[in-house]
């Protein structure tokens, strides 16, 4: 068993699910050369996990992104309240 290949098969059939690579939605954005940002927040407080997979995912789409990481897997986080 080859825990990697098992994992990117997995995202595969979940992007493929998802029609990742065809959003219309997306599509119609014409986001081609543009930058974005985006920011995770906490919905409550809790211990993160799964950094590494959510930037597994969304290299998959590009490998184009960058990350800015301020928390590693297994540290607390807070919840943020926006107004």
């Amino acid at each position: 068993m080859n825990i990697i290949k098992d994992i990117d098969e997995i995202v595969s059939l979940a992007l493929k699910e998802d029609c990742a690579y065809n959003d219309v939605t997306s599509k119609s954005l014409n986001l081609e050369g543009k930058n974005a940002s985006a920011v995770l927040i906490a919905k409550g407080d809790g211990i993160l996990c799964g950094v590494d997979a959510f930037k597994h995912v969304l290299l998959r789409l590009s490998k184009k992104f960058k990350f800015k990481v301020f928390k590693k897997d297994a540290q607390t986080v807070k919840k943020v309240m926006l107004y």
